[in-house]
Formats: C-alpha cells, structure tokens, sequence
C-alpha cells in the first residue's frame, strides 16, 4: 500500500530517478568507448546507437509500476473536466437537473435515517445499544410507551445478573413545578445512566446507587445545563430543595451543557426510576410486575458480539418475565443505539420508506431522462472527434468509459448540489409539521448521507450517461468523417430522445395526478362537515395526575372548575372529556345483545368518555333519547356507570334506528343505550372510522380529562380568565389550552404535507419535462432547417408545417401520459385512506393533471417550433 501511494504522490521524483540511471548507464558506456580512441562525441553518439531508443525504455519502466484502471480513470476524469470547462453553461444546466432529483432523494433518506438509524447523540455511540424485550402468550400485560419496554421488576432482574453488558433504564414524564411556569419534561433514569452514555456533572454530581434502590427512596434531581440556565440562572442549585408534583426534591447536579439523554425530547431535568410513582401517584408502575414501561440501554464492551448478549438476556427475560406471569414467554432483541428502531416501527416504516423513495424516485428519473436527452443532443457536436478516434484505432468500449466518466462526473456534480438543496428541503418540510418540541432530530449530513448521496449521484450519472454514450458511439464514419455530422444512426438517436421524453411524461402524469388527487382531497376535508364543531371551542387540559390527584379529588377539582369557567363572560358551554375529540383514537370491542338476550359478534367502537352537556357544546346533534347526566358519572375505578349514547350509524346498522333501550355487551359489563347522536367523521387520515360509542367519564379517565369551551367574541382573554379560575381553586394547576383549530390542523397536517409534497413533485417533474421537450424540439427543428425550407419554398402553408412539428413533438408525451396515468390508477388505492371521501379513480383529477401535461408540453413545443418557421426560406436553402 505504502509503495502505491508512493507512485501517486511521487511522480517527478520517480521521473527524475528514471532518467538521472538511463544517462548514467549511456554516460557509463560512452566512457568505455572513449576509452578505445573515439572523441567525446563520437563515443556519446555510438553509446545512443547502441543503447537504442530511450523514450522505448522509459515506457518499459513506466509500465512496470503504473495501475492502468487509475491512471485510465484520473486520465479521464481531467479530459472530462476540461470538457465541462469548455460549456459552463451545459454543465451547469445538466448538474442543476441532476441535484433536483437527488436534493429530494436525499432530502427523505436525511429524515428516515435521523429518525431510525442515526446514532444516538452520547459518548461513542457505536458501543450503546437499545434493548427491547416483549412478551407472548397468555395474562395480561401493560404497555406504557411501547410494548418493548421492560417493567421495573424484570429491568432489575436483568441488570443484578446480567454478566455480558452494562445496562440501564429510561422512561418519560411531565412534571409540575413551582420553579417553572410551565409543565416540565422529565425522564426517569436508573442511577448508571447518565455516566453510561458519558454526561459529566457541569455541577455537583449523579444520582448513587443507593438513591435508587427502592421504590420512592430518594426523591433527588438532576437538572439539564439549560433548565439550570432559565430557570436558575446558573446559580449554585446543588443542595438545593424545590417541589416538583407536589412532593420535596433535591438537586443533587447538573448536566453539562449538550448533554440530552438517549430520547428524543430534551428534557429539563432527571429524577430516578424508583420515583415514578410521584409522575403517577393513583398508578404506581414501579410496583407493578406486569406493566412494561422502562426503555432498556446497554454499553456494549469491545469484544463482545450481539449475539453473546443477545443469547444471554433472552434467558434472563424469560425468567424475569414468568416469575411474575407463568403463562408468558419474553422475546428480547438487540438492536443499534438510535431513537425510534422499534422492530415494529421498521416491521411497518421500511415498506411506506421503500413506496416513499420509489415516489421520489420518479423524480430523478425524468431528470436523468432530461440530462440523457441534453447529452445525445451535444454530442452530435463531437460527431467528427469521436468518429475520428473510432477511425484511428481506439475502442469502443473505452470511448463508452470515457463519455461515461464525464456523465458521471456531471451526476457526482449534481449529488453536491443535491446535498446542499436536499438540507433546504429538509428544513422546509420540519417547519411544515406540526411543532415536536425541543428535540434532537439531527436530519444534517454525516458520513451515511454523504455516502447515500455519492451512491445516489453515481447510480444517476450512469442512468442518464449510459444511453447517451452507446447512442453516440454508433457512429456512421464515413458520414461523420466528411464532417457535416448530419447523423448518428439517426433513427435509432430519435427513437431513444422520443423514449426519453416518454419516460417524463409518464412520470410528471402519475405524479401530477396523485397531487391533484391529494389537493381535492385536502380541500374537501377542509370544507365537508364532520358533525362536530371545528371552530370556537376551546379545549383545557388541567395538569392533574402530575400534581398527585387521586380520580375522586380530580372529579370534585373538574366540577368546581366547570361551574367557575361556565359563569365566565362569553362562554356558552361547558363539557367534559376524556380524550381529545379531534386527534385522539382510542377502540374497543363491544358485542349488540338483541332482545332476547343473545350477544352479536364482537365489533370495534371509538372509546368516547364525556361529561353532561358534550354533545350541546360540540354542536353533535342528539336524535333520539337523553343526554348523560351528572347521575351517569363516577369517580370510582370499580364502579362503572352503566349507560351509553350510540352514533345513527351505529343504530341503523345494529338496531334497525330505534336504538333507545338496546343493551352493549363489554366483557361481563353490559351498558344500557340511552341516546342516540348525530354521525360523525375522523379528520386524522390514518384514524380509522371506528362507530362511536360515549359513555360517561369514569375513574383514572378524569386524571386525564379535558374541559371543551364554547365561547364567543376573542379566545385569548378566555383562556386567561379559565386560568385565573384554575389557580384559584388550586394555585399549582397549569391548564394546557389548545383551540380546536388547533386540533383540527394537526389532524389534516398529514394530507396536507402529503398533497404539498406531491404537488412539488410533480411541478418538479413537469418543469424537467418541459424543458426536455423544449431541447428536444429546438435541437430536431435545427436539424431540419433544410426540411423545413424546402418545405416552405415548395408552397407548404406554415401553419401546416406547424402542426407536423408539433404532432411529432407531441405524440411521445401523449404515449406517456397514457402510461402514467395507467400507473396512477394501479397504484390510486394506495391512497385511499389520504382521500376524504374522493374516489381514486376521480375523473375530474385525472383529466385536470393531463391537461395541464399536455398544455404545458404543448407549449415548450410550440416556442422553438414557431422560432424555426420564422427563418427565410431562400436564405436556408443558400446556407446548406
């Protein structure tokens, strides 16, 4: 290796070598000749004659340690570079292209690969690990985050035997405290976690082993640098005691500044695992065996495979798992530290990915179709070079290497570009979303992207340069070497720019299409009625489970609030909820029972929880019956109420309309149907349409309850005198509001991001073709100047020659369009959940996209077209 670098980085001196030995060897010769008698030039001059030609000698050397491939290849790439030197312009224009394609590209490998494969942001993240452990089987078992994750029992059971790796535990949480006007997020670690992942304390110090090795033993905290920063100012905190969810902590440090967790959330502060029953004070997970909750990490040493671990913890778990629940076995997999590669986030991501990048795809196909065409048409300008190389012995095949080497120069061009726009890209779509939160999504470019985008730019420069280079070696050479360079298997070049138009076409029509499709449905889903109010309401979510409520002080606290809320000016009603009524999906399983008493099959329903008045102050029609009544409602856990309000739509289907007195079978709980309300319709695109059952608030639910507010006239003194109202009753409660605007943007933000996506996509795409067709046609009608003047000297009417152009400009789009709106409708049903009620197979979207493909192609056409009837006919014929 050493001596191959050597001879790259060494050429002079070896050239120097070379020729100081070859005359030292002459010179040594010449010596011996004048030694016999001959003058200094005569003897110079038979020691050449013998020695031979040295130039023959030198190549000799040069071939003994050259790499032919590289220097082939550096060779290239500096004729290719001084080719590209030589039309900055097509260079530009065909790189620009290429990054168009590839910026999108990139652009969706960027956030795929942030979110489930880049390394987590701790000390040597290649050595971390996450662990995930589930459970089949008979019993039951709690799930809280993710069914991946461990409860406190069996985390502690794997880390006490555990031999091959080090392990520790994280979980989430949001916390109230009296330092912080807002709520804050937590996470809940074991005492080995931060110094695992490589934090060092900017203050004071971590948790110790002895804070958190029972349940509720030690209630201490470690800030995050910038939560000290805001709310401390940097003072000197450690030491210091503060109430966080009504209960006294300490902090005992602070985190360096950068340091975040393993999560995705940057969180304020850290409390142990043992402490989470202060997150959860009327469900402690920490003593429950069965209620998975704990995120498992593990620091892999050198030298120990993840087979070993993986072997070793599957026993473990087991164990753990079936001292609590005999009926269940644990499944554990090892995967790489990242942040959301759950096996069945990948199980179910990879395959929308795998749609995702074929969509983006389509993309960069028409923009190499488009560079194919650019570069068939400039090479007709190197028609006699080439020729005249093929006729002076060189190989077609190495013509093809080096055409393509400058192709694929052009795409490694574009991949640069593509980079930087695919970062714009990337930015664009994150402001789009929904707001996360403080988090540490990294979507910039590392060595994976980098190297996807090579791949990428490489693979494209050999789509687009591979056609273009074998169409330009088939050269006719007698035709090409009598110079007019008229041709190159003429027919076979316009039937590969036709395919290459073609394939535009095709790609702008499926593209344009699903947009069109995508943006009626956007529409539609902004203007139909769902049968709930979407404006006015505002929605109020107290922080009550934080703040260590049990269900019956949480009932009581909502009542006063809904009665002081309700006498505030503007407000026209007051209702209680359990789940947000635009965002949230919940299903359950209920079973008709008819008349007789026999239960039908099981079917899924919305899991509604609502107060008295819901249905008046989500503007929900009630059909039939009475409306829950404060009687209905229950505070405690064992004692359900027994009535439910069904959807019209449930009752025609299962009762025949007339619902009122109908039972609902849940298990051993049967409900009585006392109501029956309008219809209504999920806005979330991905929320299944399940029918809608409401029962009453019960139990834990009002720890998570929500007061919805109708009111009139300006929301923001509203919201601050609800507040107000709040703090009076309970000056550390926080209310979360959020209008139903709010909500109802989040839920369409799916679609819409989908429809804005596409639409960029196919105008993308629509503008490469176009500008391919506008090259094509300008290159065809300068080839058929004398065609075109013959015609025109000859009596033809321009407008008929117009129309000839303009049919044979047009029919490969026409072909394409045909084939990419075939492909739009194969391919519709995979958007029918995105569709709002809008038939994948619209007539109206179909049609609209095809014109528009066919105005705007018609257009590039007709530019150069008219251009080239403007030439004078005599004037043609004398210049050929």
């Amino acid at each position: 290796m050493r001596s191959l670098w050597h001879k790259f980085t060494r050429r002079r001196r070896l050239e120097r070598e070379m020729r100081d030995e070859l005359a030292f060897h002459i010179q040594a010769r010449a010596d011996d000749l004048a030694r016999t008698g001959l003058t200094p030039a005569e003897a110079q001059r038979c020691a050449l004659l013998e020695f031979g030609g040295i130039e023959r000698y030198k190549e000799e050397l040069r071939d003994t340690r050259r790499l032919p491939l590289i220097e082939d290849l550096l060779r290239d790439l500096a004729y290719a570079c001084r080719n590209l030197r030589r039309s900055p312009l097509f260079a530009l224009s065909a790189a620009g292209a290429i990054a168009l394609g590839i910026a999108v590209n990139t652009a969706l490998f960027s956030v795929a690969y942030g979110i489930l494969f880049r390394p987590l942001p701790v000390h040597q993240p290649q050595t971390v690990r996450n662990i995930y452990m589930t459970t089949r089987g008979e019993g039951t078992r709690l799930a809280y985050g993710s069914r991946y994750f461990a409860s406190f029992a069996e985390f502690h059971y794997l880390t006490a035997r555990s031999h091959t790796v080090e392990l520790a535990g994280v979980s989430e949480a949001s916390l109230t405290a009296r330092f912080a006007p807002d709520v804050l997020h937590a996470q809940l670690a074991s005492e080995n976690l931060l110094p695992m992942l490589g934090a060092v304390p900017a203050q004071g110090r971590f948790f110790t082993r002895e804070e958190c090795a029972t349940p509720g033993g030690a209630a201490v905290a470690v800030l995050s640098y910038e939560a000290w920063q805001k709310y401390f100012h940097g003072d000197n905190v450690a030491g210091r005691s503060v109430v966080i969810n009504r209960t006294p902590f300490t902090i005992v440090g602070v985190a360096a500044r950068g340091f975040h967790g393993p999560l995705i959330l940057k969180p304020d502060l850290w409390i142990p695992l043992t402490m989470q029953a202060v997150t959860r004070a009327s469900d402690p997970l920490v003593t429950n065996p069965s209620a998975g909750w704990i995120q498992m990490l593990a620091r892999v040493a050198p030298g120990t495979s993840d087979r070993k671990i993986q072997a070793e913890l599957a026993v473990l778990a087991e164990q753990a798992v079936t001292a609590h629940t005999p009926a269940q076995h644990a499944q554990l997999i090892v995967s790489p530290g990242a942040f959301l590669n759950y096996p069945d986030v990948l199980a179910n991501g990879i395959p929308v990915l795998a749609v995702l990048l074929f969509v983006f795809s389509l993309v960069l196909l028409a923009a190499c179709a488009n560079v194919a065409n650019m570069l068939v048409g400039r090479g007709m300008s190197r028609v006699r070079e080439l020729a005249i190389r093929l006729s002076l012995g060189a190989g077609r095949r190495r013509l093809i290497r080096q055409l393509l080497t400058e192709h694929m120069l052009l795409g490694l061009l574009g991949g640069i570009g593509g980079l930087f726009a695919a970062q714009v890209a990337v930015r664009s779509v994150m402001l789009a979303m929904p707001p996360l939160g403080e988090n540490q999504l990294d979507f910039s470019p590392d060595w994976s992207i980098v190297l996807w985008t090579v791949l990428v730019a490489l693979g494209a420069g050999l789509l687009f340069g591979l056609p273009a280079a074998i169409s330009l070696t088939r050269a006719d050479l007698a035709q090409a070497m009598r110079g007019d360079g008229k041709d190159i298997r003429g027919r076979g070049r316009t039937r590969l720019q036709s395919s290459l138009i073609a394939i535009q076409a095709a790609v702008s029509a499926l593209l344009l299409i699903n947009a069109g499709l995508l943006l009626h449905a956007a529409r539609t889903a902004v203007r139909m009625d769902p049968g709930f109010a979407l404006d006015h309401v505002l929605i109020a979510r107290p922080n009550l489970r934080a703040l260590q409520y049990e269900p019956r002080q949480a009932a009581q606290f909502l009542e006063a609030l809904h009665t002081r809320v309700r006498a505030l000016p503007g407000v026209s009603s007051v209702a209680l909820t359990g789940f947000a009524p635009v965002t949230d999906a919940c299903g359950s399983m209920m079973q008709p029972v008819s008349p007789e008493g026999a239960a039908e099959p099981s079917i899924r329903v919305s899991c509604h929880q609502i107060g008295p008045g819901f249905f008046h102050t989500m503007r929900i029609p009630l059909r039939q019956g009475r409306d829950i009544q404060a009687s209905d409602l229950t505070a405690a856990a064992d004692v359900p109420s027994s009535v439910a309000i069904i959807s019209s739509e449930f009752a025609r289907r299962y009762f025949g309309g007339n619902a009122v007195g109908r039972r609902l079978r849940q298990g051993k709980q049967e409900f009585e149907t006392v109501g029956v309300a309008g219809a209504t319709t999920p806005l979330v695109a991905v929320q299944p349409s399940y029918l809608e059952v409401y029962q009453p608030v019960a139990g834990t639910r009002y720890l998570e309850a929500r007061l919805l507010i109708a009111y009139t006239g300006a929301r923001a003194p509203l919201a601050r005198a609800a507040q107000a109202a709040a703090s009076q009753l309970d000056g550390e409660v926080l209310l979360e509001m959020e209008p139903i605007e709010q909500q109802v943007a989040k839920a369409l933000s799916f679609v819409r991001l989908a429809a804005g996506a596409v639409a960029a996509l196919g105008a993308l795409a629509l503008l490469l073709a176009s500008a391919g067709i506008y090259g094509v046609v300008a290159f065809a009608v300068g080839r058929r100047r004398r065609e075109i003047g013959l015609r025109l000297a000859l009596g033809a009417p321009p407008p008929a020659v117009l129309r000839l152009l303009l049919r044979q400009s047009m029919r490969p789009v026409w072909i394409g369009s045909v084939i990419g709106a075939a492909a739009a409708a194969a391919g519709a049903q995979l958007l029918r959940s995105l569709l709002y009620g809008v038939s994948p197979l619209d007539p109206l979207g179909f049609t609209s996209a095809l014109v528009v493909l066919s105005a705007v192609a018609l257009l590039a056409a007709v530019i150069p077209a008219r251009a080239a009837l403007r030439v004078d006919p005599a004037s043609t014929l004398r210049h050929e």
